[in-house]
């Protein structure tokens, strides 16, 4: 591997995750269907093997959950691992598709709640992509900046309120989360965005639709291709673009759309599987909630370490996504 500096040098310097009290088991979700007058004839068993998830939590609004809450519980807890003053960020940006209102949008209470009062702040909605877009336009932000500035990246979701509780194909996979990070510019560091890709189809964006009001209409077995092709591609166009061979990678927080596509990915990258982070068995699809949960996850349990090379990918409906090689 050559070295090279990022060209603006970005440290995590917190991180966070969260996710609603209650977790529904795949008996659980075996129930719901039932109650919403889904097929009788699916198990927990078969949600198991079909998507890798045993487990995921549910926002219940009644206690008082729902996106803005989960991303500011994640935004506190990367401001309290950074030990810092939340009047030091200067950027927020939350990444989002399942905003409690129309308007005012989820950032509003974010930073209302968080005490962020002068700070450029906005909503970032590319679905399952939105966090990995966060990082790249954080990243562009504090190059504009001074170093020393900050931006808090937060990606939060309740996708299981938008799903059909009666179909089987949706109602295992989605669920709700929040994660977050705080970016601060540090110049000279080694530290930042090596390298990164694109890729966007929105000809295949009936893949994937939910009206506004609406549940989640998803073309299952459309997507799973669309998706199992698509990241593969851009993980390996970001390395290429940052200088880095496969084998140079000692991490990848990718979005967990499913446990069997996430096994298709680890084959055609060709990194070792332990190096391709899972947490979809715990956690389910959270959308923009899951590469920074995943991220807090691995990073937690010192498996992810400061100075690794880190693959953040993200890819969502549409089809589109990005990928960015990082030294962390």
């Amino acid at each position: 591997m050559v070295e090279q500096m990022p060209k603006t040098g970005m440290v995590i310097e917190g991180y966070g995750a969260t996710v609603p009290e209650t977790i529904m088991t795949n008996a659980d979700i075996v129930e719901s269907i039932k109650s919403h007058d889904g097929p009788d004839n699916i198990t927990a068993e078969w949600i198991e093997k079909m998507t890798g998830i045993v487990e995921r939590p549910h926002a219940k609004p009644e206690k008082g959950e729902d996106t803005a809450s989960l991303a500011v519980a994640a935004g506190r807890l990367a401001i309290e691992k950074a030990d810092i003053d939340p009047s030091t960020i200067n950027n927020l940006i939350v990444a989002t598709s399942t905003s409690p209102k129309q308007l005012p949008v989820t950032y509003n209470r974010v930073q209302d709640e968080l005490g962020l009062q002068k700070c450029f702040c906005f909503d970032l909605g590319a679905a399952c992509s939105g966090f990995v877009h966060g990082m790249i336009v954080a990243n562009g932000l504090l190059a504009t900046g001074n170093d020393g500035d900050r931006t808090l990246v937060i990606g939060a979701e309740t996708a299981d309120l938008i799903t059909d509780q009666s179909d089987p194909d949706t109602a295992p996979i989605f669920a709700s989360g929040a994660g977050a990070m705080v970016l601060k510019r540090v110049d000279g560091s080694p530290s930042g965005i090596l390298g990164k890709s694109s890729d966007n189809d929105g000809s295949r964006r009936h893949f994937f639709e939910a009206e506004h009001g609406g549940k989640i209409r998803m073309q299952g077995t459309k997507l799973a291709i669309a998706i199992s092709r698509m990241v593969p591609e851009l993980i390996k166009a970001a390395l290429e673009n940052a200088n880095i061979v496969a084998e140079d990678v000692d991490f990848v927080s990718m979005h967990q759309p499913n446990g069997r596509i996430i096994d298709i990915v680890n084959t055609r990258l060709g990194i070792a599987k332990e190096k391709i982070g899972r947490t979809i068995d715990r956690f389910g699809n959270t959308s923009a909630a899951t590469v920074p949960q995943n991220y807090a996850y691995f990073r937690d349990r010192g498996i992810i370490r400061p100075g690794q090379i880190v693959v953040f990918n993200g890819v969502a409906v549409g089809i589109g996504g990005s990928t960015i090689v990082t030294r962390i």
